[in-house]
């Protein structure tokens, strides 16, 4: 066990080429048997037969209140309104259950759709959170399952899923191709399995695909890949949360400052089982970076992650000068780390610790191996 104040450690291992599901950019609002405005005050579904559904102006789901939207279901949104942009909020229940072959698709109705068309589907904290069965399993409550996610967001810190003091499960979900963070949980209880969050972009500097603040996030078999921000922490953003990781990529994700693939501060991470791969930053730890967090990293990866140096990084840009670069794969500061059954290969840095860069933290590593780095 070593104390360390300020060192460096020297030294992930995949590149996967994922299909995404791409919906044509024919417009509804001539062809919609529905069209959805304002507040949703009676249990409905909506069905395949019906598709597509337009939604025009902000519309709510609201408390008492259950929509089902069956398999092959396309939900599209006007990309303005008078009365807002519209987006849906969840203040009942939304079970939104599609299948591999025919999944729930939320899109843009635009005829040439883009990034940030619509708003987001959010969660309140009145909704009816999920509730999970003995073996982690889907017992009750909303749910997305099989389902798109796409051009939403815009402006501000949000989510295209916002979720806010509830529960919910996201499961074989895409989210992609949004002006927002993929997800965003606020003082609630998320569950991603078997998804992918892909090509998000996070205007307000953080978080493109998870941002996460007083959470508690369980994140298992999904690929978090291609996402940029400004800021910290391109692939997720975690302040005061509980996170635990287990057999997910983040791969070739973008910061503009610390961290590009996971970004965490006053919280506990727990990774088992994880890949970090091509991911890149102008700052310090070009996959992970933690600070005031206690860290478990078991039996993981980190390949080809990189920190780079320029004349404009985040330190100048704060009147500071400039601040150095470190930790290609890793930087801790403040930090209780323990890191075993780990590969840290052809990872880089432009000015120190090509493999793992460490302030004023505690470090434990074993059975991990450092090969072919770069600073």
């Amino acid at each position: 066990m070593r104390s360390i104040r300020s060192s460096c450690l020297w030294a992930t291992i995949m590149g996967v080429v994922i299909g995404l599901i791409v919906v044509p950019a024919v417009s509804a609002e001539e062809k919609a048997l529905i069209k959805v405005c304002g507040d949703l005050t009676e249990d409905m579904t909506w069905t395949a037969e019906q598709s597509p559904i337009l939604v025009t102006c902000p519309a709510t789901i609201t408390e008492g209140t259950t929509l089902i939207v069956e398999p092959g279901v396309q939900v599209r949104f006007k990309k303005s309104s008078r009365k807002g942009r519209p987006g849906m909020f969840i203040e009942g229940q939304l079970i939104a259950r599609g299948t591999e072959g025919k999944p729930v698709i939320f899109t843009s109705d635009a005829r040439k759709p883009f990034q940030g068309d619509w708003a987001s589907i959010k969660f309140t904290e009145t909704s009816v959170g999920t509730k999970l069965d003995a073996n982690g399993g889907y017992a009750s409550g909303s749910i997305l399952e099989f389902a798109v996610i796409e051009l939403g967001g815009g402006s501000g810190k949000v989510g295209v899923i916002e979720v806010h003091n509830t529960e919910l499960l996201l499961s074989n979900v895409v989210i992609h191709k949004n002006a927002a963070s993929a997800v965003r949980v606020k003082n609630a209880t998320v569950t991603i399995r078997d998804s992918l969050l892909q090509s998000n972009s996070n205007s307000q500097a953080f978080g493109s695909g998870v941002l996460a603040h007083s959470a508690t996030v369980t994140i298992e078999r999904t690929d978090i890949i291609d996402n940029h921000v400004a800021g910290q922490g391109a692939g997720m953003f975690a302040h005061d949360s509980t996170v635990s990781i287990t057999d997910t990529r983040f791969m070739g994700n973008r910061s503009d400052a610390n961290g590009a693939g996971l970004f965490v501060t006053a919280s506990t991470l727990a990774v088992k089982n994880v890949v970090f791969d091509q991911n890149e930053t102008v700052g310090r730890g070009g996959a992970l970076y933690a600070a005031d967090s206690t860290v478990t990293i078991e039996d993981s990866s980190f390949t080809d992650n990189k920190t780079l140096f320029l004349a404009f990084g985040h330190g100048e840009v704060q009147g500071r000068g400039p601040v150095k670069v470190r930790g290609g794969a890793a930087y801790f500061r403040n930090a209780d780390v323990t890191i075993s059954g780990t590969a840290f290969a052809k990872n880089k840095a432009d000015m120190e610790c090509g493999a793992v860069g460490a302030e004023d933290s505690k470090l434990v590593i074993y059975n991990s191996a450092f090969l072919d780095h770069w600073a």
